[in-house]
């Protein structure tokens, strides 16, 4: 297994790995941003992130739960240098589930305060993510 940034080979590809789940629409511009584990041509996880200014939200993590957990830590390494690379200081999550909470917990996530988060200029607390965690780590 391998992790690569995202390339215009491996887009295709990509986008295979995205249809098969329900309701992901896939965006180009964060698709462009993404890490992927390889194996045997086929893609076993992904992370990518959308920049917003200097944070970057984390888009797309999936992997499989067959994963090795420290091949889940290189893949956020991986997105962590490209995401130093175009300025952004800081990766935040989104969090709704408590087995997800762990992943991030694992990666180095810190739990952050709701207070100040809007989501497309509406206060987090007022969206349909409001019962969901936030966790961020410092680049």
């Amino acid at each position: 297994m391998e992790i690569v940034a995202m390339n215009e080979e491996l887009k295709p590809i990509a986008h295979h790995f995205l249809d098969v789940l329900d309701g992901c629409v896939v965006e180009e511009d964060i698709l462009s941003n993404a890490s992927v584990i390889i194996d045997q041509k086929q893609i076993v996880g992904m992370m990518s992130y959308e920049a917003f200014g200097c944070i970057g939200l984390i888009r797309y993590f999936i992997f499989q739960k067959s994963l090795n957990p420290s091949l889940t830590i290189e893949l956020l390494n991986h997105v962590i240098q490209h995401a130093k690379l175009h300025h952004i200081e800081q990766l935040i999550g989104i969090v709704s589930s408590e087995e997800v909470e762990e992943v991030f917990i694992l990666l180095g996530f810190h739990e952050l305060s709701k207070e100040n988060v809007y989501i497309d200029e509406t206060i987090f607390s007022h969206t349909a993510y409001k019962d969901s965690k936030i966790y961020g780590i410092q680049l």
